[in-house]
């Protein structure tokens, strides 16, 4: 039962990115990411989208001491994390291809 919920967890937030991507390339705010911008540029902006999304890392600053931490960082995270972004990444391309894309 976790790995369908897993599933429809990952699938719900692949349409959502991928919609929000759609959202901001048809958006005047954000001209680096229009149609008539590079496709190189919002591969990076999906793959990093899919990155942060899987990857369960926390960033934790302090200021006064001066220190920056990073957890979550274990082999076994990064394993099931690029399991995982790979499985996001697709999915949101697929999302973009198979309902967002304007046709024609």
């Amino acid at each position: 039962m976790d790995s369908v919920m897993l599933m429809q967890g990952q699938t719900l937030l692949a349409a959502l990115v991928a919609w929000l991507i759609q959202r901001v390339k048809m958006s005047d705010r954000f001209p680096a990411f229009s149609e008539q911008s590079g496709k190189l540029a919002k591969v990076v902006v999906s793959a990093v989208l899919a990155a942060g999304s899987v990857l369960a890392l926390e960033f934790t600053f302090d200021a006064t001491a001066g220190t920056f931490i990073v957890t979550g960082l274990t082999l076994t995270n990064m394993s099931h994390g690029i399991m995982a972004f790979a499985y996001s990444w697709l999915l949101q391309h697929g999302v973009y291809e198979g309902i967002l894309k304007p046709k024609g």
